[in-house]
């Protein structure tokens, strides 16, 4: 039961921090957003690991770390530009069915067979992301952005599924050490990517809020990383997956997007094809 709470919550809590990143990456640089973002996650995280005083990992993890946060960053730079785009309910489900499936393709290529129940969920994944991308004939330009947006989602779950890797090896040694090093390499290659953007100086209210959603970033993490410890990976991961349900419903009530029923269904069926692969 305390896995099942843990693992909802940080669905919950990446759902939020997803939404919110969106939101601020339709007025500012998605790569601005991201760098604060990373910037919140990282001093906090450092303030943990100030009280806990834990020794640092062999050299080894600190590389997988490194690796997996700069493959997170350009990940998430990718998927806030993609719901700068296009509809948040669209891009976040597609981005999280690229992010499961493309492990899945890698194992494959490497020698890893699969159950039914994860073919059938990438098929089911593919299909979603078809029909989350069809917009009306009527609507020319509104389909270019849509489609633009899902290429965004899909390149961000590259990032994304590159992160879940690295992260997975330098974890071995320690998780907190892991969530520090990634983000605190990420943090120079983001500040080089805002200075080339040559973004306008964001108010002070708008970084103080994205820092905090930061936060709230590194908390679904943790909460993460603990449910791992107390239950089934399998019920863990699935529950974890299901965050672009939070995304998707606060920018319907929240800023009032809708969809065609088409998308709707398309949506659907990525959500379930991410289940069904993670549980398989």
């Amino acid at each position: 039961m305390i896995a099942v709470a843990l693992a909802l919550s940080a669905s919950l809590l990446w759902g939020i921090a997803d939404f919110a990143g969106g939101f601020f990456s339709r007025r500012l640089p998605a790569v601005l957003v991201v760098l604060v973002l990373e910037t919140g996650g990282l001093i906090g995280i450092a303030l943990v690991l100030a009280v806990t005083r834990e020794a640092p990992p062999e050299l080894e993890s600190v590389l997988f770390a490194a690796i997996a946060g700069l493959s997170g960053a350009a990940g998430l730079v990718c998927f806030f530009r993609g719901m700068a785009l296009g509809s948040m309910a669209i891009v976040a489900p597609v981005f999280a069915s690229g992010a499961a499936i493309v492990p899945v393709v890698v194992g494959l290529a490497t020698g890893d067979t699969i159950t039914a129940l994860v073919g059938v969920g990438l098929s089911l994944a593919i299909l979603g992301i078809l029909l989350a991308s069809l917009e009306s004939e009527h609507e020319a330009e509104r389909s270019r952005r849509t489609r633009k947006a899902v290429g965004f989602a899909l390149v961000g779950a590259l990032g994304a599924a590159g992160f879940v890797v690295g992260l997975d090896a330098a974890s071995d040694g320690s998780v907190a050490w892991a969530l520090l090093v990634a983000r605190a390499a990420a943090i120079p290659f983001l500040v080089l990517g805002v200075g080339l953007a040559r973004a306008r100086r964001p108010a002070r209210c708008d970084l103080a809020a994205i820092g905090c959603f930061g936060l709230v970033d590194l908390a679904a993490t943790a909460c993460f990383g603990l449910a791992l410890t107390e239950g089934a990976l399998a019920v863990v991961a699935v529950l974890g997956a299901m965050y672009p349900v939070v995304t998707a419903t606060l920018a319907r009530f929240v800023l009032q997007e809708r969809i065609r029923r088409i998308q709707l269904a398309g949506v659907a069926f990525a959500l379930l094809g991410v289940a069904l692969v993670v549980a398989g």
